[in-house]
């Protein structure tokens, strides 16, 4: 299998490539590693059957699309964002690029290259602390 993972020298995309690594797969890493880091991946260069190449890049760039698309995956894995909420009230013109913008090239990179599967994560510290006693939540809890 073919895959792009976007955040992917992260903590938790870097546990995603690796488990894409150990199941064969061939593994395009796009990261700026504003927040994550080579040193992530070293499990990824070492071990598997699979093959890493990371990319370093911004995905708010318009090239984003290009490199998605020329690696033709069969799924993407869209970790990459801008999560610091201050910043975003600081200069929410450089979280849309990140946040919006870099989301939008991503899926049409995938689109041109006639993906399969996108894999959208999202981080719920969006929406603030949970009350304990509602756990587990469900998908209709406000």
């Amino acid at each position: 299998m073919r895959a792009v993972v976007t955040g992917g020298a992260g903590f938790i995309g870097s546990a995603v490539v690796d488990r894409l690594i150990a199941q064969g797969s061939d593994v395009l890493i796009i990261d700026d590693l504003s927040g994550g880091s080579e040193a992530n991946l070293e499990e990824a260069y070492r071990s598997g059957p699979g093959t890493v190449h990371l990319t370093v890049a911004d995905i708010g760039e318009v090239g984003t699309t290009e490199i998605v698309a020329a690696h033709r995956p069969d799924v993407v894995f869209h970790l990459a964002a801008q999560v610091d909420v201050n910043s975003s009230v600081e200069d929410p013109v450089a979280d849309a690029h990140t946040n919006l913008i870099g989301l939008l090239r991503v899926l049409n990179g995938a689109q041109l290259a006639g993906t399969r599967k996108f894999v959208f994560t999202s981080s719920g510290a969006i929406y603030g602390e949970v009350d304990p006693e509602l756990l587990p939540l469900q998908e209709d809890t406000a």
